[in-house]
């Protein structure tokens, strides 16, 4: 289980929402500057920007389990989407419109059409989605009473 692992707390959490949107922007408009070395933010800075927003503007956000050692919310988004990504990769692999990939660095080993070490970026989308999930109406509630207490939303 996921609980009980390494509690991760900030103090003064609307000082490092601000912080996070601040850099995660500045980082994004680097990347249009330098994109053939910072393209790895692409997939990090809009998660940084989401969180920051979305404790600013509620007043927490959706990693907040984390402050009590819960990474469950955390993991199973990223897994998550490792695993959509998979299969967004297996059935791209065949399609007569696909996705090719030209990933600086990492064109070795690839799993379908994509190099291994690109499945990474995985990671990261799932935690935005989730932040996501965290910004629109009701999306908290969901996250809640559903994702944390492990049943199934029915709407």
């Amino acid at each position: 289980t996921s609980r009980g692992l390494v509690p991760v707390r900030t103090a003064q959490p609307a000082t490092w929402a601000l912080v996070s949107v601040v850099c995660g922007s500045v980082l994004l408009m680097l990347v249009t500057m330098q994109p053939q070395y910072l393209f790895p933010l692409v997939w990090i800075t809009p998660l940084f920007i989401m969180l920051g927003l979305q404790c600013l503007l509620t007043g927490t956000h959706s990693f907040r389990g984390l402050a009590s050692g819960n990474w469950q919310t955390v993991i199973l988004s990223a897994l998550a989407a490792l695993f959509c990504g998979f299969f967004w990769e297996l059935w791209n692999y065949r399609s007569f419109a696909h996705w090719e990939y030209d990933i600086p660095y990492v064109q070795a080993f690839h799993l379908f059409k994509m190099p291994v070490l690109g499945y990474a970026g995985y990671f990261p989308f799932g935690l935005s989605c989730l932040a996501v999930a965290g910004l629109l109406p009701g999306g908290r509630e969901v996250i809640e009473k559903h994702v944390l207490s492990g049943t199934t939303a029915h709407t």
